[in-house]
């Protein structure tokens, strides 16, 4: 071959290196138990051989990648942790690239640091327990932020074009990493006020990004009525899908307030709450200080220019609206552990305040560079022990499961009169209440509450559990309705499992009474 790979390799940027390799070592240290291990929880059990339709999501280009994937492979998106898990790395791993190029992060230090932040944040860890779609997902993240680069950092009519193309796309994916998208320009923009010299300059950046997101927010939402009209799909209700748009004015505001509340006051064991232990102690420090430095830019930026400054206060004071952009998006009931990649930029912001800050007092500047350091170190440490503990939550929670479910089989398969080929309703299935199960009252692991690492009902109890207990315990016997049963006198006269008597035969059907 006549292609020389060590002179392109030494052709890259030294921070896309460093990024590619933070992002693997520290996804090993974060994520290793979710690459290695198999989980499967909630969506995972009826969804290992792939996410087959996804148009009444509103995702329609999620549903034309895996068209494009199986084309390509021939074969399904299967739950496959360690492939499945590399790749989500490695589009983690080039959206890191994008962000530190995007917002002129040089310091090979804090490349390091994003990557190593944006790796083991713990959405990515929630996002694994869905692996059939965690790179898909991740790759949405990556054309997303490829989108704004083009849209923000590039001035040529194409390239805008591509920008609005990419970021409609990457919302046809996910929808929830908009938050991501918005918060990266809005610094990029930040930057521009105070490094661009010509004002005019900076007003035509701004009306372009403003037209810009107008555009693929637009062309999101007519693609998205044409997908729906060409597959005879209506827009599903699932985390509030179908009411974007379609709410009060008062209720927005209500939801933008919230956004607001919820930067600077985190609600502690939502779902969503991604600031475990003392990581809210850091958070708090990290708002306090990257305030002082804010105080600090818009002071040098009155200097040149008072509109500079107004400008430079009012998109800092959208910045906690940006990062949390999805609680207005949707109710706050609605969001979930998945949806809040958003709250780690608060801390990507703060690095690029370390970078682009201007201290003239070298006793501060160096002060300040030695707590970021720490302030790092700690984060990622702090956020790769969260990410363990949920993997060892699973762990236990799903070998209670598994054998819980075998206790479950071999009571059936002794029940008098059984035969393997006899059908089985399972009466009050969803509603299982055993003394005997280890529930969130563990107190080791009571914290994690971050979806979908339930305690063991999460498992038991779930829709998908006897499609678990079909693939981890090797048992599916058919299945007939139970609601011809569920009326009957001797049905209700039964106890309910897992008490004696609670199984039993009754016209050649194996009852099972949860």
């Amino acid at each position: 071959m006549n292609i020389d790979f060590r002179e392109l390799v030494r052709k890259i940027d030294t921070r896309y290196k460093v990024v590619f390799l933070s992002t693997f070592l520290c996804g090993l240290l974060a994520q290793g138990m979710g690459l290695f291990n198999k989980y499967s929880v909630l969506d995972d059990p009826v969804t290992y051989d792939g996410f087959k339709n996804s148009y009444h999501l509103g995702r329609w280009m999620l549903a034309l990648v895996g068209k494009l994937e199986f084309w390509l492979f021939g074969a399904e998106r299967y739950s496959m942790p360690t492939f499945n898990g590399a790749m989500a790395m490695f589009f983690i791993a080039a959206t890191t690239c994008v962000i530190v190029e995007m917002l002129e992060i040089k310091d090979l230090f804090l490349c390091t640091v994003v990557a190593s932040l944006m790796v083991s944040f713990p959405v990515v860890t929630c996002t694994f327990a869905y692996m059939y779609v965690a790179p898909h997902y991740m790759f949405s993240l990556f054309i997303g932020a490829l989108g704004a680069f083009f849209l923000v950092r590039k001035d040529k009519r194409i390239h805008f074009i591509i920008g609005v193309l990419l970021i409609c796309a990457s919302i046809g994916m996910y929808q929830a990493y908009l938050p991501v998208i918005t918060t990266i320009m809005l610094i990029y923009l930040l930057g521009q006020i105070d490094t661009d010299d010509n004002l005019l300059n900076v007003w035509k950046k701004l009306g372009k990004t403003a037209l810009g997101c107008v555009l693929f927010m637009a062309l999101y939402f007519i693609v998205m009525k044409i997908s729906l009209i060409i597959t005879g799909e209506v827009l599903t209700s699932y985390r509030g899908i179908s009411s974007v748009g379609s709410i009060s004015v008062s209720e927005y505001l209500n939801r933008l307030l919230f956004a607001y509340n919820e930067f600077f006051t985190p609600t502690e064991g939502a779902g969503y709450y991604m600031y475990l232990g003392n990581i809210v102690n850091i958070y708090r420090l990290v708002l306090f200080v990257g305030g002082l430095l804010c105080v600090g830019i818009i002071m040098n930026v009155f200097k040149k220019s008072k509109v500079r400054a107004c400008i430079c206060g009012i998109l800092l004071m959208l910045l906690p609206l940006s990062t949390n952009l999805i609680f207005v998006m949707v109710d706050k009931s609605q969001v979930y552990s998945l949806m809040v990649y958003g709250a780690l930029f608060p801390f990507i912001f703060f690095i690029w305040l370390i970078e682009h800050s201007k201290i003239d007092n070298d006793l501060i500047g160096k002060g300040l560079s030695w707590a970021t350091v720490v302030i790092s170190v700690l984060l990622v440490l702090m956020f790769s022990r969260v990410d363990n503990r949920c993997y060892l939550k699973a762990t236990y929670v799903q070998s209670e499961a598994i054998s819980y479910f075998n206790t479950l089989i071999t009571q059936i398969k002794e029940t008098d009169g059984y035969r393997q080929d006899m059908p089985v309703a399972y009466v009050n299935e969803g509603q299982i209440q055993d003394a005997m199960l280890n529930t969130g009252d563990n107190r080791h692991l009571a914290d994690i509450v971050l979806e979908p690492y339930y305690d063991v009902y999460g498992y038991v109890n779930c829709y998908s559990w006897k499609s678990f207990m079909w693939q981890w315990c090797g048992f599916a016997p058919e299945r007939v309705d139970a609601n011809e049963f569920a009326e009957m006198d001797e049905v209700k006269e039964m106890p309910h499992y897992p008490d004696d008597g609670s199984i039993k035969v009754i016209n050649d059907t194996l009852v099972v009474n949860f």
